[in-house]
């Protein structure tokens, strides 16, 4: 079967019982698959309802998107139509775009050598973290990870971290400001503590050459400075 934007989608669209999860054959009972989803396949059901976004596009220097599940619609506000055909670097941040195109690089030149490359080959066992830009012109925070579906297929699984990277951006900055302080004011007391002991200095100067006799006690009556 197809999903609404024309790409293939496979699925054995059983119902989820717990014996027909696995291989056994089921006696006959009920399903706790609800009974508007009875004739959806699993698999489109899954791409519609997934908080992530579900990309594949073309393996080459020069990607462009086949497919876009529809939570791209309600997550970053394109239908998938919009998308399609299009590059995905026409929507990453320009500054991020230098750390994404090397691995891209290195990933075509690793499968263009290969004689019998795997079909589990893992593109990119790290997780991306790069920026694109919204239909309203926002720019959000995409995790990735992709994964070969054929030897000109990537399939990218994405999810929205913007809020994750915000929060994770303003403890930043609050730490960068706080050892800001932190910095100044340990400056501004050495400042003070070198101020203090120049007029200490100055002032034990000043007595040593007075003629008149000087001394200093302490609480308990015991001396602890005189002049000579």
């Amino acid at each position: 079967m197809k999903d609404d934007n024309g790409f293939s989608i496979h699925s054995d669209a059983r119902k989820l019982s717990p014996c027909k999860m696995s291989n056994e054959e089921c006696p006959d009972e009920p399903s706790f698959w609800p009974s508007e989803f009875e004739d959806k396949p699993l698999a489109s059901l899954i791409l519609e309802k997934t908080s992530d976004l579900v990309a594949i596009t073309t393996f080459s220097l020069s990607p462009r998107y086949v497919y876009l599940s529809p939570s791209h619609k309600r997550i970053v506000g394109y239908d998938p139509s919009d998308l399609l055909n299009k590059s995905p670097f026409d929507l990453i941040h320009p500054d991020d775009i230098p750390k994404l195109s090397p691995l891209l690089e290195k990933y075509v030149t690793l499968l263009s050598q290969a004689k019998d490359p795997p079909s589990d080959l893992k593109l990119f066992s790290e997780r991306m973290l790069y920026r694109i830009m919204d239909k309203s012109g926002n720019w959000r925070s995409l995790e990735a990870t992709g994964d070969l579906l054929a030897d000109d297929l990537i399939l990218f699984i994405s999810r929205d971290v913007t809020e994750r990277v915000k929060a994770e951006n303003d403890l930043l900055e609050s730490r960068m400001a706080l050892q800001t302080k932190v910095e100044e004011r340990t400056r501004e007391l050495t400042s003070a503590n070198e101020a203090l002991r120049e007029s200490e200095r100055k002032y034990r100067n000043i007595l040593e050459t007075i003629e008149d006799g000087y001394y200093e006690v302490d609480l308990t009556g015991n001396m602890t400075f005189f002049n000579e």
